[in-house]
């Protein structure tokens, strides 16, 4: 079994209020990336909830970075607004389409934000998950796969704690490990987000 690897991140990397505090006066935007890199282990790349990024793009966010960096990625609001997430074959398979695999070893988790306002709906989530592919171009976007699915989370059904997908039903939620709920609402019958990751991530049930 692989050791958990903790990364500390942030979501994006283009802020203006940072140039000049974080980031030195005399750098280039383009290379803003790279820096903030060097400081984290992990950044979320948000542009894809809103539209599709060029294969330009993710051939140079992959350079950007060092290795053992990871991205974790948002998936498109085209997929996760559906009032039923079972119609979202399609868009799942446009939102892979974009060359996100470009990323290689790069590709951390991929998040799928359902709105706070979803209710719970187990068929319905059960469907969305089977839509999710374990692979795509020969990159692994699964590291686990038996979940029992409840109102309060999914549980991994085997192999200790160690999944590959977490999902959290509080929109209180924190994300350490890049993929674990740290803080959920047992009473919520709201699911808020779903993570795919190619490689196992610890997840639990929070109190």
């Amino acid at each position: 079994m692989s050791k958990p690897v903790i990364r500390i991140g942030i979501g994006g990397w283009t802020y203006e209020p940072w140039r000049g505090t974080f980031y030195p006066d005399d750098l280039p935007q383009k290379r803003e990336l790279e820096l903030a890199a060097l400081a984290f282990g992990a950044i979320e790349i948000n542009a894809t909830f809103y539209s599709r990024q060029s294969p330009k793009s993710w051939e140079n966010w992959a350079k950007a970075v060092p290795d053992g960096f990871q991205f974790s990625v948002k998936g498109s609001r085209y997929v996760v607004t559906r009032p039923k997430l079972t119609d979202a074959g399609e868009g799942i398979g446009n939102f892979l389409a974009q060359g996100l695999t470009a990323l290689r070893d790069r590709l951390g988790p991929i998040l799928w934000m359902l709105a706070a306002r979803r209710k719970f709906d187990r068929e319905d989530i059960a469907a969305f998950l089977d839509l999710l592919p374990a692979e795509h171009d020969g990159i692994p976007l699964r590291g686990y796969e038996e979940f029992a699915i409840t109102p309060t989370g999914f549980d991994a059904q085997a192999g200790g704690s160690q999944a590959g997908m977490a999902a959290s039903t509080s929109s209180q939620v924190g994300c350490g490990d890049m993929g674990m709920p740290t803080r959920a609402s047992p009473s919520s019958r709201q699911v808020t987000a779903v993570w795919m990751s190619p490689t196992p991530v610890r997840t639990r049930n929070a109190a």
